[in-house]
């Protein structure tokens, strides 16, 4: 057993045990006794020939001859045996020390071959104790058929500490037995033996493969929190001037003639003012900072329902294709963050494919086991509805792959895209408690998986407004925003859409206007953040002193007032800055009419 323990070198170093212990004891007690015995048969013998000493005696002394051999032969073979065992019990010792240590231990001679290992090392590489005892170190970890050199990223600790005769570690890629790549630590240490000479390198590996990917994560984290304050810092104050803009900017190409000369120049900027708001709340949504209102939603509702707008988007030399599963299990999800991440890896995949080729849209129930999650690291167990987003372009390499989900990292001309389409996607499948994976080869195309969580109930009757005329009404509103101009806009908005408006710069005007006021108000609509009384505070107020007040809450951006984790809170109504007249007409008459 320890033989087999210790591997096909040490029967070596067992059989040299063996040796020596035969040439000590042949030297030191069967020599010496063989002597003696010698000399005494020799007397005996005179004694008999030449003095007449009796044949009993002389028979007695060949007994005694013959019993001291037989009894030295059994002490030699005890010696042998106590020594044998003195072997077995300090290998064994040694090897309980090697086998205790968690990480793979290899025992390496000056040919690079393996000559010992444990059993930690067989079970990370899925291998046997005969593929790798005897065989190239270099050959079982990195499938390599030379030595590793001794320059470059990855130099070769057990070439230098044969050489130097110190210790050296390093960060390698070694290969399991199926060819799985995982990121190891490599600590050669030498073994010195034989008159001070290095016979043996002994190199401890430890697998950071999970490490590694912590440290990603953690830098992840801390990038997207650095956005996230920058954006935060900004999108208050940014989306507000948006809003301004955008507000004048559509209200005078409402009023401007079909044929006026000035319209392509309020078109423009009204262009260009969305584009500048789109710009900051990807920010938002990549660091999960943006405001989501979830519904139960049938997904493949809400992609049936983009077929019309997705086609226009890639183009019509790409040919869309849509699988959807029977019996799709529900999602809680914003509708509106959901058809933003269709929109976004639509225009990924077109871009991909500037000659043409074929977006496939697939959704599927599925089932992420424990050993999908070991193997797919931020996954986590559960039933998941998941959502393929397949085409047949240029595909990416595996240093592009591992970078897409970076803001602002794009491999685009620099008038091509902001590089912030799939951060934009990936903050927003987090922000929904999911996980989404990339499979994609150079020539072959790419595919996108998102994986979100199922939920229960029945769905939401969801769908994109048409293009039909923009509610109005006739009832009372009071508007608190602290910024005067979008306060401004803001009014003329709900003016042009027909409602009696009553503006407040902040929470205390507001509720003396209440206390004040005799007729009745049908809807608050504030700001979220403001200086002194909030939003959230205001409008708890504001319903105490009139029961039945609807609220319909702004903001630029996710504010723990109302939202826990960027989650509107149950029963909040909510619309994003910065707004259009249309996009707030919608949502006043959803607020005033109960259907939401």
């Amino acid at each position: 057993m320890a033989e087999q323990a210790f591997g096909e070198s040490d029967k070596g170093t067992m059989q040299a045990a063996r040796d020596a212990a035969q040439k000590i004891f042949f030297a030191r007690t069967v020599l010496p006794a063989f002597a003696a015995l010698l000399l005494l048969f020799l007397i005996s013998a005179a004694a008999f020939l030449w003095y007449d000493v009796p044949t009993s005696l002389f028979a007695a002394q060949l007994l005694v001859l013959s019993l001291s051999g037989t009894a030295g032969y059994y002490a030699y073979r005890s010696m042998i045996r106590r020594m044998e065992q003195s072997l077995t019990d300090q290998r064994s010792y040694y090897q309980g020390i090697v086998e205790s240590r968690h990480e793979s231990v290899l025992v390496i001679d000056r040919d690079f071959l393996v000559r010992d290992l444990n059993n930690n090392y067989l079970k990370a590489t899925g291998r046997s104790r005969d593929d790798v005892l005897g065989k190239p170190c270099y050959a079982v970890s990195h499938g390599r058929t030379t030595p590793c050199p001794d320059t470059g990223d990855h130099p070769c600790p057990v070439r230098y500490a044969f050489d130097t005769g110190k210790r050296r570690s390093c960060v390698h890629t070694h290969y399991r037995q199926f060819g799985e790549r995982y990121e190891v630590e490599v600590s050669a240490s030498p073994l010195v033996m034989n008159g001070g000479q290095v016979s043996l390198v002994v190199e401890t590996i430890r697998d950071v493969t999970e490490l590694k990917h912590l440290k990603t994560l953690f830098l992840q984290s801390q990038k997207m929190e650095t956005v996230g304050r920058l954006t935060g810092g900004i999108a208050h104050d940014f989306n507000n001037l948006m809003n301004v803009v955008i507000g004048y900017s559509e209200m005078l190409l409402n009023r401007a003639p079909s044929n006026g000369p000035d319209r392509v120049a309020m078109q423009s900027i009204l262009d260009a003012g969305e584009r500048a708001a789109n710009l900051t709340n990807q920010l938002l949504a990549f660091s999960r900072k943006r405001i989501i209102e979830p519904r139960v939603l049938d997904l493949n509702v809400v992609i049936a329902d983009m077929d019309r707008m997705l086609q226009r988007v890639i183009g019509e030399d790409v040919e869309l294709l849509a699988v959807q599963a029977e019996h799709l299990g529900r999602v809680k999800a914003d509708p509106g963050m959901i058809e933003q991440v269709m929109m976004n890896l639509a225009v990924n995949a077109r871009d991909a494919m500037p000659e043409g080729g074929k977006l496939v849209i697939e959704t599927a129930n599925v089932e992420l086991d424990d050993y999908y999650v070991l193997n797919h690291r931020g996954s986590k167990p559960g039933t998941y509805v998941m959502i393929a987003v397949s085409d047949t372009g240029s595909g990416m390499t595996s240093d592009v792959t591992g970078r897409i989900f970076e803001p602002f990292f794009t491999t685009k001309g620099m008038d091509k895209g902001t590089g912030l389409g799939l951060s934009t996607v990936y903050g927003i499948v987090k922000q929904h408690d999911g996980y989404i994976m990339v499979y994609s080869e150079p020539d072959r195309g790419t595919t996108f998986k998102i994986y979100l969580p199922l939920a229960e109930g029945d769905a939401d009757v969801v769908g994109r407004k048409r293009a039909r005329k923009v509610p109005k009404g006739t009832e009372s509103v009071l508007l608190v925003e602290d910024d005067e101009g979008l306060r401004t806009i803001a009014s003329q908005m709900l003016e042009g859409l027909g409602y009696l408006v009553v503006t407040a710069s902040c929470g205390e005007d507001a509720l003396r206007l209440l206390s004040q006021r005799s007729a009745k108000m049908d809807l608050l609509f504030t700001d979220v953040v403001m200086p002194g009384i909030g939003g959230k505070v205001l409008a708890e107020k504001a319903q105490s002193l009139l029961p039945g007040l609807k609220v319909l809450f702004t903001s630029g951006y996710t504010d723990n007032a109302i939202t826990h984790g960027g989650v509107l809170d149950s029963g909040m109504s909510f619309i994003q800055k910065p707004f259009t007249s249309s996009m707030l007409g919608w949502k006043i008459r959803e607020v005033l009419d109960g259907r939401q």
